[in-house]
């Protein structure tokens, strides 16, 4: 089950970038368009790229550039779904607040899988 930002939040960067490059294009600010360009880059990124992956055995956390930074094996574990986190052995793992996902989904994943 792969899990992606929530839309908002990305067309919001992708907003104020695209204002921010606008801006800097009629003031002549190269600054402000430097942020543009990042926020922009950033809105599009977290509208395509997921940053958690689940797995029956596995929650792969990835960076924005797609490459998975941390892995939590799932082998023996106990996995909890409350308060819109993911706990793995009462240890906070995955928050779900940013994500574009109902707590439901996640738990009935979980549960399928045991």
């Amino acid at each position: 089950m792969v899990l992606k930002y929530a839309r908002w939040m990305g067309a919001m960067l992708i907003a104020v970038g695209v204002l921010n490059l606008g801006l800097a294009a009629s003031s002549g600010e190269l600054t402000s368009a430097a942020v543009g360009a990042m926020l922009t880059i950033l809105g599009v990124l977290m509208m395509t790229k997921p940053p958690v992956v689940l797995s029956h055995d596995s929650i792969e956390m990835k960076n924005m550039l797609g490459k998975t930074v941390r892995t939590y094996e799932l082998t023996n574990a106990k996995v909890e779904v409350r308060d819109r986190k993911i706990f793995v052995d009462d240890k906070r793992r995955v928050a779900l607040w940013y994500l574009d996902t109902d707590e439901q989904a996640v738990r009935d994943f979980f549960e399928a899988s045991s």
